[in-house]
């Protein structure tokens, strides 16, 4: 650990961390409570966050009438503050305990592919549940992950101790070629392509009923490698009247990846979306989905609570 962090700005971060790390010692139904709980603080704290959700969800299920969206978002905003007690639980919680409030499904995928001598992209998706299911499916299969640098080294430095404690290889989600290596040696490798990334290296396809920057990294890797494309879900759910995490691998895409990039990112998409309508709740619509639009000069559509350029002196 650098000496550097014991510096005084980094003193907010060690006391939210020892916060989190206290609260794992909890009772898990407590955990629960406060998790969702602090709903009420992000929706007074964090109004812009709200508001990109409520314009997310009204972009994508303009089915739903007012009270329903607004019922939604309440309910995300839930499951994104519960996802952060999660997210601890997952970090510092016990092999035992985490085992023993999940279950798998379709691990005889990952088997299979294996027996086939493939390696296979694990395509996944930011639910709010993606770190304490990270370590589920850690628990129950060797696999290799992709990361985003977190702006806060600290934090980055905490998120890097507990993720290697479960995965094999740890690759940034830029390095091309450790990707490819990975997979070319036969490994599962957990990829999420899911966020706006901006222009480069996307193209515009729908995502529910809006066209969505989507990256097409995913194809050109399939196509390279010749690995199996497979899907990771993974959710909360209620069962007995405690609280369980379900991670299920799915064959969504049965190998129907080609050389198009506009057919390979809209298959991603088609199938997220179809897997997002199970628990819509517990997606993580507070990021930007929408931001790059498709003609440049074209507002985006999240305008409340944005911050004003300061102008030139």
């Amino acid at each position: 650990m650098q000496a550097s962090f014991f510096h005084p700005r980094f003193w907010p971060t060690w006391i939210g961390l020892g916060v989190l790390r206290l609260i794992v010692f909890l009772p898990f139904p407590i955990q629960i409570a406060i998790g969702r709980g602090m709903g009420s603080i992000f929706s007074a704290l964090f109004k812009r966050r709200r508001h990109i959700i409520e314009v997310n969800i009204a972009l994508c299920f303009p089915e739903l009438s007012a009270d329903e969206q607004k019922k939604l978002v309440d309910e995300n905003i839930k499951s994104t503050t519960l996802g952060i007690i999660e997210t601890a639980f997952g970090w510092w919680a016990s092999d035992k305990a985490i085992l023993s409030r999940s279950r798998t499904e379709g691990f005889e995928l990952l088997e299979q592919a294996k027996k086939e001598g493939r390696g296979v992209l694990l395509l996944g998706a930011h639910l709010t549940t993606l770190d304490l299911s990270g370590r589920v499916i850690g628990l129950n299969a060797d696999i290799d992950i992709t990361y985003k640098e977190q702006d806060n080294p600290l934090f980055n430095y905490w998120m890097d101790k507990a993720r290697k404690r479960s995965f094999g290889n740890i690759i940034e989600k830029n390095a091309m070629r450790s990707m490819v290596k990975s997979l070319r040696s036969g490994r599962v490798v957990w990829y999420a392509p899911d966020q706006d990334f901006g222009r480069q290296g996307s193209v515009f396809v729908p995502f529910f009923h809006r066209p969505a920057a989507t990256l097409t990294t995913a194809g050109k890797l399939l196509k390279m490698t010749g690995v199996k494309p497979l899907f990771y879900a993974h959710f909360r759910k209620k069962e007995n009247g405690r609280i369980v995490y379900v991670a299920r691998i799915c064959d969504l895409y049965h190998d129907d990846f080609n050389d198009d990039d506009i057919h390979n990112t809209t298959l991603i998409n088609k199938a997220l979306a179809e897997i997002l309508r199970e628990h819509p709740e517990q997606y993580l619509w507070a990021h930007e989905r929408f931001r790059t639009q498709p003609n440049p000069g074209d507002p985006k559509p999240y305008t409340k609570y944005k911050k004003k350029k300061k102008k030139p002196e």
